[in-house]
């Protein structure tokens, strides 16, 4: 069965985009929010499994906009590639149809929360992250832990 990316990316810059007057924040290509401020980014491929966590690809946009665009940040097609020990979040560069991608986080196995249908990890913010978001945060700044879930048959069906 297919799996989603669940992710709240990171509560205080959600909260801080909702107090702005007139600040948007709105997914995309198949991409949803969930009432609790997480998001779910599917499966790239519909096919997909959970095999490894060294290879999770999913589709779909998240993105927040305020300042009359002064503030401007895109996560688009969030990826998890790597050796376990040694896992990176990286997302496709807004505005590129060439697939450069950009390294936004480091991600580390939360052991105790692991299942053959779940996968819970810490994530914190790598260089990359920092200039996605201005340099507001710093590196290794913590951000909300990232679940990768396969989906049940009835979400599925959905």
């Amino acid at each position: 069965m297919p799996y989603v990316i669940r992710w709240g990316i990171k509560s205080s810059f959600r909260e801080y985009i909702g107090s702005i007057e007139g600040a948007e924040e709105h997914v995309s290509d198949g991409a949803s929010r969930l009432p609790d401020g997480t998001f779910v980014f599917p499966a790239a491929d519909p096919a997909a499994t959970m095999d490894s966590p060294e290879l999770i690809r999913c589709r779909g946009a998240a993105g927040f906009r305020a300042h009359d665009g002064l503030l401007d940040v895109a996560l688009n097609e969030p990826w998890i590639e790597g050796s376990d020990g040694d896992l990176r979040l990286s997302i496709r560069r807004s505005g590129t149809t060439s697939g450069l991608r950009v390294e936004l986080a480091r991600l580390a196995r939360v052991e105790d929360m692991q299942s053959d249908t779940r996968w819970v990890f810490d994530a914190v913010l790598a260089i990359g992250g920092v200039h996605v978001f201005d340099g507001v945060y710093p590196l290794g700044a913590e951000l909300d832990r990232l679940v990768v879930e396969r989906l049940s048959e009835e979400e599925e069906a959905k």
